[in-house]
């Protein structure tokens, strides 16, 4: 691909001579999203040469941008037991996965990825519009990895869904079992305001939000 590509950034024109960690460093980078797709991500039509410093601020701000799928269908099926965990915001999800996971188990929580990927402290300060896309594609990356997991452990999806179709479209590709903590709003919110770190308004919304969609 670099020989291809005359060992030229194919977005800005710089020379691709950089060693790893230089901004003029070489990175092949995927034109098209793969979404786990073999073929795409090997495909080498689907690849271009650029530079470090173009993908770690141009493209990123591209990714950033791009819608990500919340139930994507490309899933692969885990090699290991998966438990979905549902709930309002503060129903206690975070804190039941913490009691039944074991030290090696994976946990994918939403929230927790887009606050590392935002650099925040606080489990749920982060904003939604910026950070939503890119968490779901990091999501989505953790559940596809799972088919390559070893045995011996199990994986927690922890996740609001609300919807019945929605835990059911997890359960239908991850073959996972479900956990529901239907808490109701004053418990949460009560346990929201011990928490702390919350934006108690939002709180109140997402709690209010989820029992108004909320299917059995």
């Amino acid at each position: 691909m670099l020989k291809r590509d005359g060992y030229t950034c194919q977005q800005t024109g710089v020379p691709l001579i950089g060693g790893r960690d230089d901004p003029d460093a070489p990175i092949a980078d995927h034109i098209r999203e793969h979404k786990g797709d073999p073929v795409l991500f090997w495909d080498p039509n689907n690849l271009q040469a650029v530079s470090k410093q173009w993908h770690d601020s141009e493209k990123q701000k591209i990714e950033r941008r791009r819608p990500a799928s919340g139930r994507p269908e490309w899933m692969p099926r885990p090699a290991i037991p998966v438990t979905l965990v549902c709930g309002p915001a503060a129903s206690g999800k975070s804190r039941y996965v913490a009691l039944h996971a074991a030290p090696d188990d994976v946990v994918i929580d939403l929230d927790l990825i887009a606050c590392r990927l935002a650099g925040h402290e606080l489990r749920h300060d982060w904003d939604r519009i910026e950070w939503l896309g890119p968490a779901l594609r990091k999501r989505n990356r953790m559940l596809a990895d799972l088919a390559k997991a070893r045995p011996g452990r199990e994986a927690w999806l922890i996740s609001t869904a609300a919807d019945a179709a929605e835990r059911e479209f997890w359960k239908r590709k991850l073959g996972a079992r479900e956990v529901m903590l239907a808490e109701p709003t004053a418990v949460c919110l009560e346990r929201a305001q011990r928490q702390g770190g919350r934006d108690m308004d939002r709180t109140r919304r997402a709690i209010e939000q989820w029992w108004a969609v909320f299917t059995s």
